[in-house]
């Protein structure tokens, strides 16, 4: 398909972006989160990803396309690389920015230690198990200062699984 100037996808795309000494970045539509998005091949797409197709050609749909930079809005192609899920994660947590960080900033723990602890969980099990009532699972959310949501997902094992 030919494009003219004012519709040339690729002139649009990289009209939209500040070139920097380091980081080139994104001018346009952006997420909360800092990344830039746009509507390209008849979908809205990550910009760092739709910069690397530009340049390298398509990604596999299982692989993600992360930052050296660590700038989200960032679409300099020699800033981006190809990773799995996996290693995006574990770059996020390497790099300290999880949304919920381990340590004393997470929402679970207080006054330097865990809401719960495994043998609390366990305890919550038995006397779950031990007496099952009705509005038990209030009470011990009561007792255990936790959401009656997290003394559901205990007993499930969806939270503090045995092990």
């Amino acid at each position: 398909m030919m494009y003219g100037p004012r519709n040339d996808p690729l002139r649009r795309f990289w009209g939209k972006v500040n070139k920097t000494k380091d980081c080139w970045v994104w001018q346009g539509y952006r997420r909360p989160t800092g990344y830039g998005m746009v509507w390209w091949r008849g979908r809205m797409a990550a910009t760092h990803r739709v910069a690397w197709e530009i340049t390298h050609g398509d990604v596999p749909a299982e692989l993600c396309v992360l930052h050296h930079c660590d700038n989200p809005p960032c679409v300099r192609p020699d800033h981006l690389y190809v990773g799995t899920q996996q290693e995006n994660m574990q770059d996020m947590n390497a790099r300290c920015r999880a949304r919920h960080p381990a340590g004393a900033s997470h929402w679970m723990m207080r006054e330097g230690g865990p809401k719960l602890s495994r043998a609390d969980a366990e305890l919550i099990r038995a006397w779950y198990l031990a007496d099952n009532k009705r509005g038990q699972k209030a009470h011990l959310a009561r007792v255990f200062g936790v959401s009656p949501g997290m003394v559901s997902a205990i007993i499930a094992g969806q939270r503090w699984a045995r092990g």
